[in-house]
């Protein structure tokens, strides 16, 4: 039912922007076609009929942007109300255009860092402050050639992982990053095959970090022809499962790490218990 739902949203979508650009042409045909009508009714000259044309395309053109910029906010605000929340609790959109978000990490100071599944402006990291205490995010800072899913704070560090490594950051007084462009790389050579690649990542309070490595195969079928999976399954030893490393060691490798758990076809959320010492997971089965 989900997948209709789904579905049916992105038609009407689909549907909508067809329509409105459909709209935007007809319009700007009209406004030409009684422009040229009227100037040369009522015009001697027809030198500035160029210039009246280009002014009314100038006209719909900013009047179809902002029509659309505010369907968009229109859509923002019936997706809040949308949300049902507990007694006490309330939604509000705080920032927008941050397409393939994945994990977010917040300061103690008020700030988010938010992973990128794909590259803003060339960035996969993105740092959001309120300035003026207003409640929504008016500045956001980019960092991070890389693209992925995991962050993570824990004490005077922000780690991130891209596909296939993971990177950590200094952070200062105020919760943001020291040196953005040099991070230092603690874990390397994850494997990513392109499919449930996620290096989703938690931080326990003994400097150890917990990396998901998702498995791109399904069920252990190395053989796509065949029903039936090898068992035991050869992949575990580098996937399907989560690895344990040191927080501040660099370049590490699976030959370094701990085998920490393993038999999961991907762990997307993961996150570390201080109250119970211990790793809670939530897996995605199988596709």
């Amino acid at each position: 039912m989900q997948h209709i739902n789904s579905l049916l949203y992105h038609s009407f979508i689909h549907s909508f922007i067809a329509l409105s650009i459909f709209s935007f042409y007809v319009t700007l045909i009209n406004c030409i076609l009684y422009l040229c009508h009227f100037t040369i009714t009522h015009m001697k000259k027809t030198l500035f009929l160029p210039f009246i044309i280009i002014g009314c395309f100038v006209f719909t053109t900013t009047n179809y942007a902002q029509t659309n910029n505010s369907n968009a906010n229109n859509h923002a605000d019936t997706a809040v109300k949308s949300i049902q929340v507990p007694a006490g609790f309330s939604a509000s959109v705080v920032a927008e255009g941050l397409d393939g978000a994945r994990h977010l990490a917040v300061t103690r100071q008020g700030g988010v860092y938010v992973k990128l599944g794909k590259l803003k402006e060339g960035k996969g990291i993105v740092y959001l402050q309120d300035t003026n205490g207003d409640g929504t995010f008016d500045k956001q800072t980019l960092f991070g050639d890389y693209p992925g899913t995991g962050i993570y704070i824990r004490g005077n560090y922000l780690y991130a992982s891209s596909n296939d490594d993971v990177y950590r950051y200094q952070l200062d007084n105020k919760g943001e990053v020291i040196n953005k462009d040099q991070p230092e790389k603690i874990v390397a050579g994850l494997v990513n095959r392109n499919r449930d690649n996620s290096k989703s990542i938690a931080v326990d309070d003994n400097n150890n970090i917990y990396v998901n490595v998702g498995s791109y195969v399904n069920a252990c079928l190395t053989d796509t022809s065949s029903k039936k999976a090898p068992n035991p399954c050869p992949l575990l030893d580098s996937i399907g499962g989560i690895w344990q490393f040191k927080t501040d060691k660099p370049n590490q490798q699976y030959k370094d790490g701990v085998h920490y758990a393993k038999g999961f076809k991907n762990v997307v959320g993961l996150d570390w218990n201080s109250a119970t010492n211990s790793l809670f997971i939530m897996q995605h089965g199988r596709d």
